[in-house]
């Protein structure tokens, strides 16, 4: 019949399938690739389906997810959107993992048992540590600010004051919870 076609034209090979249905392509393994060597698709029944750039993987699935690899030093999917890059999440052989704008600068940096980072412009403002959080600029609230428990945090140190203080009514007791 002349529902699947499989001709040369002088200049490129074609299977068409021009009937009713799906062309399927079945097989244990199959692999689609150059007559050089290089696979550019391999999938294997019950298991992965890689794709590859340059008969390397960059991207498998696996039973529990995919796997997104880039070089030797870091992985990073890229987000597209109309016109062009948006960002990155992005991974390094150095514990570090994240996100990117699409100049490459930092929006949030995590290390693995090193702390988390929130960049803004290019610039840290937010780190959390072994001992807490540090803040680099203004910190706006909209509600309270209170301690976890009662009568168990200071507000600077013996060391470490606070230069001025400014309220609207100002109470301050040395009495501890009496008043």
């Amino acid at each position: 019949g002349s529902d699947l076609k499989i001709y040369h034209d002088g200049s490129n090979s074609h299977i068409s399938d021009e009937g009713t249905g799906s062309l399927l392509i079945k097989g244990d393994a199959i692999n689609l690739g150059s007559t050089g060597g290089e696979y550019y698709i391999r999938a294997f029944e019950n298991g992965a389906v890689s794709l590859r750039y340059d008969n390397s993987t960059k991207f498998e699935t696996y039973s529990d997810g995919v796997v997104v690899q880039n070089n030797a030093n870091h992985a990073r999917i890229n987000f597209n959107a109309g016109s062009g890059n948006r960002g990155y999440v992005y991974a390094d052989n150095a514990n570090n993992i994240g996100f990117l704008d699409a100049d490459a600068d930092w929006l949030v940096k995590g290390t693995k048992d090193a702390g988390v980072e929130l960049y803004f412009n290019g610039t840290k403002r937010f780190e959390t540590s072994a001992t807490g959080a540090a803040l680099t600029g203004s910190l706006n609230v909209n509600g309270h600010v209170v301690p976890n428990s009662n009568n168990s945090t200071d507000l600077g140190t013996t060391s470490l004051r606070w230069r001025n203080i400014y309220t609207n009514d100002l109470n301050l007791s040395n009495e501890g919870g009496a008043n």
